[in-house]
């Protein structure tokens, strides 16, 4: 109910508000991080998800683990990693996110290897312990480089892809991947069962606005 009445302010205060911050480079600061957020990257501290993400691995012993993040945005997720000396990969598929996170890496003094690329495109040979995934997942197709970290295609064609190199990966890697509870999870988990994945929660996060969860990816059978 409350997040009923929310939504007049979101759309018409909070969201044009957001929108002028964003038009400028920001700095702040995230688990003991440093991070630069540049104009037209995903903002680690304006939305949930990445908070979220790293309370999750907060948990993990990630010494000497490999870890992906698949769309790192601002390298946040995979800075944090790096402190935990984890061997981190972060890609993102356009070259301002890379050029963020590249910088952020820099700033924290940790060892991230930044690359551009489609998903798993440009690291088909590589193998992980852990991948971490904060996806685009509305319906619609993105037409600039911000909106690559909100749409994920009309057709969903970035679940279709992701899965279908999922399912071919060689490697026995943990996937994680996070969704809110505003975006169509029945669709997503549908597209993976096509393509013999399974989408299990193994956490939850709420507020007052939206409910996170986090899902480990598996194979069927």
């Amino acid at each position: 109910m409350l997040k009923k009445f929310l939504k007049p302010f979101l759309n018409y205060v909070y969201k044009p508000f957001v929108k002028l911050y964003l038009r400028k480079k920001r700095t702040v600061q995230i688990s003991g991080l440093t991070i630069e957020v540049w104009p037209g990257v995903f903002h680690p501290t304006l939305f949930y998800s990445t908070k979220y993400l790293l309370q999750f691995l907060s948990g993990f012993d990630l010494n000497n683990k490999r870890l992906l993040e698949l769309g790192c945005g601002t390298g946040t997720i995979s800075c944090y990693a790096a402190t935990k000396n984890a061997v981190v990969t972060a890609i993102y598929i356009n070259q301002t996110a890379v050029g963020n996170c590249t910088k952020n890496a820099m700033l924290n003094k940790v060892k991230v290897l930044c690359l551009q690329s489609d998903l798993f495109d440009k690291i088909t040979n590589a193998t992980f312990d852990y991948i971490i995934i904060n996806p685009p997942y509305y319906a619609g197709n993105a037409t600039n480089d911000e909106e690559q970290a909100w749409y994920c295609g009309s057709e969903y064609q970035y679940f279709e892809k992701l899965f279908f190199q999922l399912k071919n990966k060689n490697d026995d890697a943990t996937v994680f991947m996070i969704l809110s509870d505003e975006c169509a999870i029945e669709k997503i988990a549908a597209i993976g069962t096509n393509y013999s994945l399974e989408l299990k929660v193994v956490k939850e996060y709420s507020n007052i606005l939206e409910r996170n969860s986090i899902y480990e990816i598996k194979k069927r059978g």
